[in-house]
């Protein structure tokens, strides 16, 4: 772990090292996507890497090592209200009631205010910016996350979306 934290890895490097086969190669081919559409991974901490587009959050990936993940927290907000096809909502949908702790809640102690009450039309409770995790990129969550991700940089580049989450 404490070399970990030392290196700042490429992110392709650091997967590398944890996932194989199926899992490995769709990655590799998200990451290249990424950086074809002008979405760069920027290491943020240890197994954490940022991608941004314009100076703003699109999402989070969290590698880890332990037990061979890559989760992909993107940024998502109302303005996105009915932009998906509804077999990608399905997809989002399944990931939104595995609320995690609010990282922010668990540093400070509260939230950090940006309270997301409802994903494409579907209403849930204790919700926070962090709420759609995605703990893969198969059966069909690489379509829906790079939906995500041009919805955000749609946002963005109209003049909507917010810089970051905090």
């Amino acid at each position: 772990m404490v070399e970990r934290q030392k290196v700042k890895p490429q992110i392709e490097d650091a997967i590398s090292g944890v996932l194989n086969g199926d899992a490995l190669k769709t990655a590799l081919d998200f990451i290249e996507y990424l950086r074809e559409n002008k979405m760069n991974p920027r290491w943020m901490s240890t197994d954490t890497w940022k991608i941004n587009y314009k100076d703003h959050v699109l999402c989070y990936f969290r590698l880890d090592p332990d037990s061979g993940v890559l989760h992909i927290n993107p940024w998502i907000a109302e303005y996105e209200g009915d932009s998906l096809s509804d077999e990608l909502k399905e997809i989002a949908w399944a990931r939104a009631n595995r609320h995690r702790p609010c990282q922010h809640n668990q540093k400070y102690g509260g939230c950090c205010g940006y309270r997301l009450k409802t994903v494409f039309g579907r209403e849930y409770s204790n919700p926070c910016q962090s709420m759609l995790i995605f703990d893969d990129l198969g059966d069909g969550t690489t379509d829906c996350v790079k939906a995500l991700l041009e919805l955000r940089k749609s946002a963005i580049l109209g003049g909507k979306g917010r810089k970051n989450w905090m």
